[in-house]
């Protein structure tokens, strides 16, 4: 009889063991993310990572019979309240100092950053009025981006100067100098005894524009980089009119056009390209087909880009865009607008 008490006493352990188990199981990964993917998301979202935060804490909620994660964490005095749907990652809800604000809509949108932030001509003035640039048409590797971290957007600027490289950060909602950084820069290169000696990335860009015969206000101009063709620096640049994208190597020494091609966007030939046949649909059809098949709004959205591209042959807009802790990518066939590849993952 003893015996037989102690079995059951063991039976009875066990199943509360296993009971424990089952529920902590439950708590740490409830419908379709686990606790550690809602921190990841939120965390995404700011920006930020957890070595940043002074602390973080994940909980359970249910409401109106749907399960959330709520997420907290303090950067730098501000207190970050997250609500995300336990089945799907979907933020439901966001509170900066117990403050609601619209989860669907960021604090400023990339797209048109100058509604609401200082705007992109005003903080590249502010940094090249730090770095003491006196001419404008002086600095080359100019790049701007507009970025959400620690918690706030920043305009993230870079450019070179007088042999010296520049990266600052410029606060959008007040243009203070959140960070910045300066390296000497030394090019070296067969011929050259002085950086001074290589034209600016604009003199490239206007030697290219020249040539292809568009006006300044007609394009725009997506790549201007240095690069060592054969031994001999060159600018690559690129930039689409409605109807052509051109791709040029000017000679960084001499402002000489190395090589040259363009592409109809248009249907018809192009010269060294080979592309025929078939309208373009574009770069604002192509966005609209990948937001559509995501299931979001263009004003809920950031770091949208498009960009065309071949592969494989076949002419595809490239379409990249993150929105609500997610980060989408598509390709696009460029004549039908038939989707080609899609992927989502956490941002």
């Amino acid at each position: 009889m003893k015996k037989r008490k102690i079995l059951i006493s063991v039976g009875i352990i066990a199943m509360v063991l296993i009971s424990v188990f089952a529920i902590t199981a439950c708590a740490d990964n409830i419908g379709g993310i686990a606790a550690a993917q809602a921190k990841k998301i939120a965390m995404a979202d700011i920006g930020t990572t957890e070595e940043a935060v002074s602390w973080v804490t994940v909980e359970e909620e249910t409401v109106s019979g749907k399960t959330y994660y709520e997420v907290e964490m303090m950067l730098k005095g501000i207190k970050y309240s997250y609500r995300i749907e336990a089945e799907s990652g979907r933020i439901e809800r966001i509170k900066l100092n117990d403050q609601v604000i619209d989860a669907t809509t960021a604090p400023i949108t990339p797209d048109n950053p100058e509604s609401q932030s200082i705007g992109e001509t005003e903080a590249k003035s502010i940094a090249f009025a730090d770095a003491g640039v006196t001419d404008g048409t002086a600095v080359t590797f100019l790049k701007i981006e507009y970025d959400f971290d620690d918690g706030q957007y920043l305009y993230e600027i870079e450019f070179r100067y007088e042999s010296k490289e520049y990266e600052y950060e410029i606060v959008a909602a007040n243009g203070e100098i959140y960070k910045k950084s300066i390296e000497n820069v030394t090019v070296s290169a067969p011929g050259i005894a002085d950086a001074d000696e290589i034209i600016s990335a604009e003199a490239a860009e206007n030697a290219a524009l020249t040539d292809s015969g568009e006006v300044a206000g007609n394009v725009r101009f997506v790549k201007a980089k240095l690069e060592r063709e054969n031994g001999i620096l060159v600018y690559e640049i690129e930039f689409v009119s409605s109807e052509k994208k051109y791709e040029y190597e000017i000679n960084a020494i001499t402002g000489e056009i190395v090589k040259k091609e363009h592409e109809n966007l248009t249907g018809g030939n192009s010269s060294g390209s080979g592309v025929t046949g078939g309208t373009y649909i574009g770069v604002e059809k192509a966005k609209e087909i990948a937001l559509s098949h995501a299931g979001v709004s263009v004003d809920r959205v950031r770091e949208l880009e498009v960009k065309l591209d071949k592969d494989g042959g076949i002419y595809e807009y490239e379409v990249e865009f993150k929105c609500d802790g997610w980060e989408y990518d598509y390709e696009i066939n460029a004549i039908s607008g038939q989707i080609i590849k899609s992927d989502k993952e956490p941002d």
